[in-house]
């Protein structure tokens, strides 16, 4: 019999069909109430509430005991988790047991037998929706709740853990149950997909060259494939074709959430470009930079490209057990694109909030409204809005005063903005959890004053330069012209002794400094910190090999008619994880076995192998194993605390470090391994991320792979097309660009210098003229050491030494792990060119909403994520229409509001120490390092 629908099938106990008068209306009530849900008008409970309503009902006392502890357990270092949440749970835990030994609470009830399934038709003493709310706190405490209040809490919160998500952010924007017969892998999503890619993916390209830069993000794709698929669901007719007995039509019903969030992941793993094509490419090719005349090749462009884009695939099979899979890896970040997705395809029922009762589809197209409009005045008509560096209209010509408070200075001002899009420039506010915002905020702080230090002390000649640029210069205080020290694409020592060595402003020099020290950091506290997710991956890492290989040994004696026995590669990935709910939902479609990732990685290695050593790179294929081994060190601590926090970071300067190291003078090898190193990391995340959307959404694991293969394919043959445009434009890259077309590839000029740097100079000339970077290695593991004893082991051996204080030591540790070493370092690698002004509108943001979700959890829950999707949506529309139609053109408003900002010094150049004519600082050309 032939199915209808296009999907992967598999069967889930986890989908069922709620008749809510099975379920007592009284725990509905209750559930309801915990959710922060108030039906309006009689109108049924929402499906979700009736479900952990029935999981509530089914449960007994004795099994949600077991699940609270495993569970709090498991929690005990969730950030994420609030304290007072973890002090509740534990408080149910505690008089659980009590009650269940038998011992009589002050009303003189005796709690029934905690063994026994609890009597669905008992009656639930009302004043229990009153017990606990959704922040953790609790109006009744446990201890003063009845028995039936404490056994009907206890199951509510094991049921929360046990069918759905102990996050307040998760069960916002998903569901406890899945509908396996929705399509999903359809035709019409791949057409829809493939039409949004072409159109994103080319416009990123085409202006990924332009200062400012013009992007379509996934979210503005996202929103356009909701009119694209409701216009493919009335056009396309239902005929299609059957294969394996699945029928493939091409309108198989209504356009669902399912196939909307298969054409997004379609679009989200390829709309960013690539990275060759954005620019290795450039930077090869055009004759300003290195001329090569062999990267123009195809061959070349595309091998090269296909093996950057694909490595990290084989890579992201191998994170999935530890960053996808467990609860704790909640991934912040994810939930503006899974609450626009449910704004747009999930029918919601009509709920009060707090008074209000618009839909979440409706608001999001207020807020879109609204974010479109407004966004023209920061952006066009008042641009003082913007930039609203206020403290230096005071006295725009007091040095100090514009270095300190200026929007080109450090950015120290109480409130420098207006405009939402500089708000959440460096970190988004109403995602990201609020001790990333507070520890990468304090790490800005303290940035800011030790760049203050250098600038002022003078370092290095620092105050010599601007105190917060991204670019280097020479000894004269220009800008470094790397052409003067290159011969033919290589460096020529006697032209650089001739000219100058490179120096780094203030505030670059710490960036650099401060990724030095993350990297040695980051691996030392979270290699600690994650010891058993650290042994357990690299266990994987060992078996996915062996799988592959066993594999390969069963297909090889097939084929020469031997009797081999298949090697059962995990037939259940989830063996493990059956606490986990989206597990055991996704568990009802086949896996993506860990040796078909493993193949991915073999297959573009050897393609990156081929673009190394068919055409003269100048490139060792060792370096291509380094780029591997680098990444198996550090990709797995990097995506944790990705996960975890929403904050990361990539291995781009560790690479050209440790390449310039090894192949000084070869900037072409550096370029290339760059780009490799970073993209394995970068594309690895980027893959992962859309596997743990396609998990809370429920859909087939291999449907995904497909997609996302097939996006990144289609993708890469954008990006070569329109770079291959993009090089036949007159003037490309020049400075005369910058009055026409503002094609200026600015950040192509950056990753231009950075290879004269780092690949033609070399890290020792670097190290000489800054002898103290290096140390920060040193540093940085050191601190990882000292504060993950801090917060781990020391506050243990001192309670077990002190247990007439271990309540108090407990607690002071709790508070010692909200500080996160990584994110505060991290929020240093901000500056050069961004500063405090571009952080401290989103801090007031992220304590705003913070305290929403505490004070108004419900609306908080309905709206915040939809709020932020359509402030990104409004604002990304609005940037394009304002761009085509005014500045393109050259249109330009001529008064007050959109020239105070910059009639200033702190726009104008705002040095502490200028030079003459003639003057220059540093190393005489003898002492040249």
């Amino acid at each position: 019999m032939e199915k209808d629908h296009t999907h992967e099938k598999g069967h889930s106990d986890e989908h069922v069909v709620i008749d809510t008068a099975e379920v007592l209306e009284d725990t509905c009530f209750y559930v309801a109430h915990q959710l922060g849900i108030a039906t309006v008008d009689d109108e049924p409970f929402p499906e979700s509430v009736s479900y952990i309503a029935l999981k509530v009902d089914e449960m007994g006392d004795e099994e949600a005991l077991a699940i609270l502890k495993r569970h709090v357990e498991y929690h005990k270092d969730d950030r994420n988790i609030p304290d007072s949440s973890l002090l509740l749970w534990r408080s149910l835990i505690r008089h659980s047991e009590e009650y269940a030994q038998g011992q009589v609470s002050e009303s003189g009830d005796v709690h029934p037998s905690l063994s026994a399934k609890k009597n669905t038709e008992a009656s639930v003493d009302k004043v229990a929706t009153r017990a606990t709310y959704e922040d953790g706190s609790a109006e009744i405490d446990p201890a003063n709740m009845s028995p039936n209040e404490l056994s009907l809490a206890t199951r509510y919160h094991a049921a929360i853990f046990q069918y759905w998500s102990p996050y307040i952010e998760v069960r916002s924007v998903t569901d406890p149950f899945d509908d396996p017969d929705l399509p999903v892998e359809t035709i019409r999503a791949y057409l829809a997909g493939i039409i949004w890619l072409i159109v994103g993916a080319g416009v990123n390209q085409f202006f990924s060259v332009r200062m400012p830069a013009i992007s379509i993000s996934t979210m503005v794709c996202q929103l356009l494939l909701y009119p694209t698929g409701k216009a493919l669901e009335y056009i396309l007719p239902d005929k299609g074709f059957t294969f394996r007995g699945t029928r493939h039509s091409l309108n198989p019903g209504p356009w669902n959430n399912k196939e909307q969030m298969l054409a997004t992941m379609f679009i989200s793993v390829a709309i960013g470009g690539t990275y060759i094509t954005s620019y290795n490419l450039f930077v090869q090719i055009l004759p300003m930079y290195y001329g090569v005349d062999y990267a123009r090749q195809f061959g070349y462009t595309l091998t090269l490209t296909l093996a950057s884009q694909f490595m990290g695939f084989g890579f992201a099979g191998l994170l999935r057990k530890f960053v996808v899979y467990p609860t704790k890896a909640m991934w912040p970040t994810l939930m503006p694109t899974l609450a626009l997705n449910r704004a747009l395809l999930v029918k919601q029922k009509r709920e009060k909030i707090h008074s209000w009762t618009i839909s979440p589809y409706k608001f999001f197209f207020v807020v879109v409204l609204c974010a479109f409009v407004y966004f023209w005045f920061p952006s066009y008509i008042f641009q003082a809005l913007s930039t609203f560096n206020w403290i230096t209209w005071i006295a725009p010509d007091n040095l100090n005063l514009n270095i300190i408070t200026g929007a080109q200075g450090m950015g120290v001002n109480p409130w420098p903005t207006f405009d939402t899009n500089n708000m959440f420039a460096l970190f988004d506010p109403l995602v990201l959890p609020q001790f990333t915002v507070l520890n990468t905020y304090a790490g800005m702080i303290l940035g800011c004053c030790v760049i203050l230090g250098l600038y002022y002390s003078n370092t290095k000649g620092t105050a010599h330069l601007p105190i917060n640029s991204n670019r280097i210069f020479d000894n004269t205080g220009k800008a470094y012209n790397v052409t003067r020290v290159l011969s033919n694409g290589t460096f020529d020592d006697a032209k650089y002794r001739t000219y100058s060595p490179p120096f780094y402003t203030a505030a670059n020099l710490m960036v650099y400094s401060s990724f030095f020290a993350i990297y040695t950091l980051g691996f030392v506290y979270i290699g600690l910190s994650e010891w058993s997710t650290m042994v357990e991956s690299f266990r994987d890492v060992k078996q996915a090999f062996i799988d592959i290989f066993l594999t390969a040994k069963y297909y090889v004696m097939r084929l020469t008619n031997r009797n081999a026995t298949k090697h059962e590669t995990e037939t259940s990935q989830f063996t493990n994880r059956q606490d986990e709910p989206f597990s055991r939902m996704i568990a009802a479609y086949p896996e993506v076995q860990n040796w078909v990732f493993v193949g991915l990685l073999v297959v573009s290695f050897v393609l990156a192998v081929i673009a190394i050593r068919v055409w003269p790179t100048d490139t060792p294929i060792w370096g291509l194993f380094f780029c591997l081994g680098i990444n198996l060190v550090f990709l797995i601590p990097l995506t944790l605390i990705l996960a975890y926090t929403g904050f990361g970071f990539g291995l781009n300067v560790l690479v050209q470090l440790i390449v310039g190291y090894a192949l000084p003078g070869h900037p072409q090898a550096m370029m290339i391994l760059k780009a490799i190193g970073y993209q394995v990391d970068g594309q690895a995340q980027n893959f992962i991320t859309d596997q743990k959307v396609s998990y809370y959404t429920h859909m087939p694991p291999r449907a995904l792979m497909r997609s996302q293969l097939i996006g990144t394919l289609v993708g890469a043959f954008v990006c070569l097309g329109v770079l291959y445009y993009q090089l036949e434009i007159d003037g490309i890259c020049t400075p005369e660009q910058a009055t026409t077309t503002k094609f200026t590839c600015v950040s192509q000029n950056t990753f231009f210098s950075a290879s004269v740097i780092w690949g033609a100079l070399g890290p020792a000339k670097m190290f000489q003229i800054y002898p103290a970077m290096k140390y920060m290695f040193l540093l940085g593991a050191v601190a990882g050491l000292l504060f993950w004893a801090v917060q781990y082991p020391l506050p243990t051996i001192l309670a077990k030494k002190f247990p007439q204080h271990r309540e108090r030591i407990l607690s002071l540790q709790s508070t010692l792990k909200m500080f996160n070493p990584v994110i505060f370092v991290g929020g240093v690698l901000n500056f050069a060119p961004y500063n405090l002004s571009y952080a401290t509108g989103g801090l007031y943001v992220s304590i705003l909403f913070s305290w929403i979700k505490r004070r108004y959890s419900a609306w908080w829950s309905k709206y915040t994520y939809v709020l932020d999707a359509g402030l990104i949506t409004g604002i990304a529309f609005s940037a394009i229409i304002i761009f085509f139609a005014v500045q393109y053109k050259g249109v330009e408003l001529e008064w007050w509001g959109n020239t105070v900002s910059y009639d200033n010094l702190d726009f104008k150049g705002a040095i502490l120490k200028p030079l003459a004519t003639g003057e220059t600082f540093g190393p005489s050309p003898e002492n040249f390092p």
